[in-house]
């Protein structure tokens, strides 16, 4: 996903979702493969009451940040909320 920078107001208020969001729960990720000296990348999920929830899909989904085409494949487009591109703005190298 594209997330604002945390020295924007949309970062700040993103982090407090998140922070929010992940308060007491245990966090597991799947990690993808990488070439030795990039970052990594994965997809993290909690539990809530039950269900498995995919941490990225839910910032996008709230409105805090974008898919990242160039990395995700578009996994997280359809989750974007209107108005969310104009608002946050997108990386360049997504």
């Amino acid at each position: 996903i594209d997330a604002p920078e945390l020295y924007t107001r949309y970062g700040r208020l993103a982090a407090e979702f998140l922070h929010d969001l992940l308060q007491g729960r245990t966090v597991l990720c799947e990690l993808a493969v990488g070439v030795e000296g990039a970052s990594t990348l994965g997809i993290c999920y909690i539990e809530i009451d039950g269900n498995t929830v995919d941490i990225g899909e839910a910032l996008v989904s709230a409105g805090y940040a974008l898919d990242c085409r160039a990395i995700s494949g578009g996994r997280y487009r359809r989750f974007e909320q209107p108005g969310a591109r104009s608002r946050i703005g997108s990386a360049d190298y997504c």
